[in-house]
């Protein structure tokens, strides 16, 4: 193994502690740094592939915790909002939509972190709501994310809930995202076989990260949701706003 593989192995394990102690997070800690080794189509394959097969790792004992009926409501709103991401893509500079919603995803992080609850969130219209924004932001700038970790932070999902139900949610997104891309031809084997070498120290990292779940008390994971999705805002908006600026 080269000592290209040998550092992007140790970037997509830091990847999957994170994603194994969350539920998310893969692509906000493994994506950066893998751009400065691999070109873009390398790094999106191995990000949607390693969620895809190592974020399985959380769900082993917690099975029965899924809420399932709420990942069955969001996803036919999700390929829905699918379409309206692509026209905004072809309406809007992609670092213009990602300085927007960047900004929108940091307030309500912040906003959430200090107690405010958004009106109705367990209505059928706030899974709606989030359900369509992921899809739009899936197809516009690839960061489906977001909406759905401020639904299930605002209705209080409990640790395990969060993290088992947020895993399978991307999983569905992940499988149809990888889906679009082989039909369209942008990726090909030679990507895909770099996101296989790098696959076990994605579960590694991952199952590294479920056992630091047993150490942390609900408010410190409700926490730590937060500061991942304020930072991920942050990092969005700041990448929109340098791109804007060049």
């Amino acid at each position: 193994m080269d000592g290209a593989l040998v550092g992007a192995t140790a970037v997509v394990f830091a990847g999957g502690v994170v994603s194994g102690l969350a539920g998310f997070g893969f692509a906000l800690v493994a994506v950066p740094p893998l751009l400065l080794i691999f070109d873009p189509p390398t790094v999106v394959t191995a990000s949607i592939l390693l969620s895809i097969l190592s974020g399985w790792v959380v769900l082993p004992g917690h099975w029965h915790e899924i809420k399932s009926g709420t990942i069955f409501r969001l996803t036919p709103w999700a390929l829905l909002g699918l379409a309206p991401g692509v026209a905004l893509i072809k309406t809007l500079a992609p670092d213009a939509i990602k300085l927007l919603s960047g900004l929108v995803v940091a307030a309500l992080a912040a906003a959430t972190a200090a107690g405010w609850r958004p009106p109705g969130a367990h209505s059928s219209v706030a899974t709606a709501v989030a359900g369509a924004t992921s899809g739009m932001l899936n197809a516009s700038i690839g960061m489906a994310g977001p909406p759905v970790v401020l639904l299930f932070a605002a209705r209080d999902f409990d640790m395990h809930a969060f993290r088992t139900s947020i895993v399978v949610y991307f999983l569905v997104v992940d499988v149809a995202g990888i889906g679009l891309l082989v039909w369209q031809g942008v990726i090909g084997w030679g990507e895909v076989s770099i996101a296989l070498w790098l696959l076990p120290g994605a579960l590694v990292g991952g199952v590294v990260g479920r056992r630091l779940v047993t150490r942390v008390s609900a408010p410190a994971f409700r926490r730590t949701v937060l500061a991942m999705l304020l930072l991920t805002g942050v990092v969005g908006a700041a990448n929109g706003a340098i791109g804007l600026l060049r």
